[in-house]
Order: structure tokens, then C-alpha cells, then sequence
């Protein structure tokens, strides 16, 4: 979902906890669901889903298209190596349409340029910067696209 959700400028923060959690069809609740909404608000920052750090080894041996960063851990959708193993997957499953891992890299650096040419507040651009940084390293992006003028708001800011 984030990988898709990128393509159209979309980026998802979040967090991913183990705990007590209530849920039907109209509502959600619990202790888990406080501790996730405090990691993703205070603790994820950029776009990007972390592991809670107060689980310890609880997932297990991790994948390794995880990261980790500043002490927090999260899954890292916009390498290469996610990309193989999301084709490979849907390869396995029979998916009409495969996507292939380069032009999906592609496809993300080429939104996430458009967003942040735009004109960005400092904590919106920060965000934005950290991520194409990101991914215009993983894909191995030339100058030309990595470098970009960045545009500020009205006020400066």
C-alpha cells in the first residue's frame, strides 16, 4: 500500500504494535491501538511504519527489507530488493499485471519529485527530503534527479 499510495503523492506514516485490542465492524479500541497511535504520531516522524521498540524480538527474524534508523526499526517498501519480492509474489499468485521493480522505482522517485517541487513548509519538506533521499539512493538516481530546487511557502516558511 505504500509503495502504491506514493504514485499518487500519498505517503502513510504508522505503527506496528502487539497488545490488547477490541474490534467489530464499528469500533476499535485498546491498548494497543493507544500505543500504535502514539508511536506513528510521535516516534515514526517520516513516512514510514515502525516496529514498536518496547517489543523486543517478539516478530522474530525480521525480512530484510527492514530498516533501521535513529533507534526505530520499519519496513523499508521503496528498495529494489521490496520491489523483487513484491513481483515474485505476485508472480506466485498469478497477477494479471506483475510490476516490475525498476519502473516502480521509477514511478515513486517520479512523485515524490513532483511533491517536493512544490512549494513546502519546512516540517512537510523535511519529510518529503528524507524520503526521496531515500529512494533516489536505493535506485541509484543520477544527479540530475536526485538535485532539485526546493520552493518555500509565501511566508518563507
Amino acid at each position: 500500500m505504500q509503495v502504491i499510495a506514493s504514485w499518487s503523492g500519498l505517503l502513510i506514516r504508522g505503527a506496528i504494535t502487539i497488545g490488547d485490542l477490541v474490534h467489530d465492524d464499528l469500533v476499535v479500541f485498546g491498548p494497543a491501538l493507544n500505543r500504535a497511535y502514539e508511536l506513528e504520531s510521535q516516534r515514526a516522524i517520516y513516512p514510514r511504519i515502525i516496529l514498536d521498540p518496547d517489543i523486543g524480538d517478539t516478530f522474530g527474524v525480521l525480512p530484510p527489507f527492514m530498516a533501521t534508523e535513529d533507534g526505530l526499526t520499519f519496513i523499508d517498501p521503496f528498495t529494489p530488493l521490496f520491489l523483487l519480492n513484491w513481483r515474485v509474489q505476485q508472480e506466485r499468485v498469478g497477477t494479471s499485471k506483475v510490476i516490475d521493480e525498476r519502473q516502480a522505482g521509477i514511478s515513486i522517485i517520479r512523485a515524490l519529485r513532483r511533491e517536493i517541487t512544490k512549494p513546502l513548509g519546512e516540517p512537510q519538506w523535511r519529510k518529503l527530503d528524507w524520503l526521496f533521499r531515500r529512494v533516489c539512493y536505493a535506485f541509484q538516481a543520477d544527479d540530475r534527479t536526485r538535485n532539485y530546487e526546493r520552493k518555500y511557502l509565501g511566508d518563507g516558511t
